[in-house]
């Protein structure tokens, strides 16, 4: 009965998501536009492209309001870094380049200041060093599962960095026995 109720309420909800073509998709994003809402705008722009990335208007719209967002995000990036804040920076600095690969696949060309890329790196080499930092400190104080998780944290971000693996691997073993 509950999976039944379940299904229909999925089931309406596809339904009127792709009622919503390409068109009417864009002329809403327009208004939240208009309305200062530019994220939901861009959002929408998005998903009209989705559907028909012939649609100029989503095309447009998206290509101005994924700016924004961009810029955005670019923003939240330098201000962090400015303020020290480094988990953060290298986050919104991830964040920013995933929402312009995400864009970029529709063919859509957003522009963010390469020097970024730069200070991303920068960021990036002082936070792997803390993680890495605190992991040995979380080793030398057998606390293993906790390094575990910042080992891995460092892989994802820098994969090869030092004897993280290494590491991890005694984190992981090291509680057996």
């Amino acid at each position: 009965e509950t999976f039944r109720r379940l299904f229909t309420c999925v089931a309406i909800g596809l339904l009127v998501y792709g009622c919503n073509g390409s068109k009417s998709l864009s002329k809403k994003a327009g208004k939240l536009e208009e309305a200062g809402l530019y994220s939901d705008a861009a959002l929408f722009y998005y998903n009209s492209l989705i559907k028909n990335r012939n649609n100029i208007d989503a095309r447009i719209g998206l290509t101005k309001m994924g700016q924004r967002m961009l810029n955005n995000k670019v923003d939240d990036f330098t201000k962090t870094k400015a303020m020290g804040e480094t988990k953060e920076a290298v986050y919104a600095y991830l964040e920013a380049m995933a929402y312009h690969d995400k864009v970029e696949r529709l063919g859509i060309e957003l522009n963010y200041p390469r020097y970024i890329t730069d200070d991303y790196e920068d960021v990036k080499a002082a936070y792997v060093k803390e993680l890495y930092n605190e992991s040995n400190e979380l080793m030398a104080d057998k606390k293993f599962n906790q390094a575990t998780v910042i080992l891995k944290e460092i892989e994802k971000l820098e994969p090869g960095y030092r004897d993280v693996s290494e590491l991890k691997n005694t984190a992981v073993n090291e509680p057996l026995y």
